[in-house]
């Protein structure tokens, strides 16, 4: 027979080995109070980086992606901006491109370029924090990757104060109806082998039906999932594995050959039938 001790530890192993492979979109842990603080530094960061030296931009790839006149790229650190010919993609380009058209300060954080040999960087202007004006505006989502997260909670808080503005991407008029998001994003043995191990779970915890026909899923990257002739009631729950089935009222398959949700960091947006962001999930 167990003792306390060995009972004790079971249960926590058990707990810990269920939570490995699943994520559930949190409570907001940042109170008002906190951002409101985190926000107020917002002019003094801006002052702090002032001391760089001003560059030019000869061109805006997409709003968070800019060319200098010597040719080299930057991607701007800590933020997502929407794929070209997706809502607000375009509105996006266009206020990178006022707010940069005088130059710009570029400063780096801990790691200096990403795989495709653009620098990653944190652009100011005299008067501006760009990166975080754009998420501010609602036209960039949050997109923390290690190890360059120094200012991750003030990107995350600027998103919130967004999401409760209903500015930009987040003006869905969904995004108060109690939708849910979860996702299983580390399939059991192989992901390749496994595709329909990993799969996002949308629960109506609201209290009104809702038509996710033309609704669409995705992921970091630009894989997409378009909902058809789906009406998810009160209290019911939908899952759309990854690999291939036969689609039900409760289950539908992405019928991808190959994973979507990366296992060392994701992120999942769900999408109203208007292109508008009703909500997302970051996980690990």
């Amino acid at each position: 027979m167990l003792n306390d001790s060995k009972v004790w530890i079971l249960l926590v192993t058990l707990v810990l080995i269920s939570g490995c492979f699943s994520f559930s979109a949190p409570k907001q842990t940042q109170s008002a109070d906190n951002c409101a603080s985190v926000i107020a530094e917002l002019p003094q960061i801006i002052e702090e980086n002032q001391g760089g030296r001003t560059v030019s931009v000869t061109k805006v790839l997409d709003g968070d992606t800019v060319e200098l006149n010597n040719g080299q790229k930057v991607r701007f650190i800590g933020i997502n901006t929407p794929e070209k010919g997706k809502k607000f993609s375009t509105e996006a380009a266009n206020l990178t491109a006022e707010l940069v058209s005088e130059g710009i300060i570029i400063v780096m954080d801990a790691e200096p370029e990403d795989q495709y040999n653009r620098l990653l960087r944190y652009v100011f202007t005299s008067d501006t924090f760009v990166n975080a004006k754009l998420v501010r505006q609602g036209l960039a989502t949050t997109f923390p990757v290690s190890p360059n997260t120094k200012y991750a909670e003030l990107f995350k808080c600027l998103e919130l104060e967004a999401k409760e503005n209903k500015v930009g991407l987040w003006s869905s008029p969904f995004s108060d109806f109690g939708l849910n998001i979860s996702v299983n994003f580390d399939a059991a043995g192989s992901d390749l082998t496994n595709l329909n191990g990993e799969f996002v779970t949308i629960i109506n915890n609201g209290n009104e039906a809702i038509d996710l026909s033309g609704w669409s899923l995705k992921d970091q990257a630009t894989h997409f999932y378009y909902f058809e002739n789906i009406v998810l009631e009160p209290g019911e729950s939908l899952v759309i594995y990854t690999g291939s089935g036969s689609n039900t009222a409760t289950e539908v398959f992405w019928n991808s050959d190959e994973p979507i949700w990366n296992n060392n960091g994701d992120t999942v947006f769900l999408f109203d039938s208007e292109g508008n962001l009703v909500t997302s999930l970051s996980f690990p």
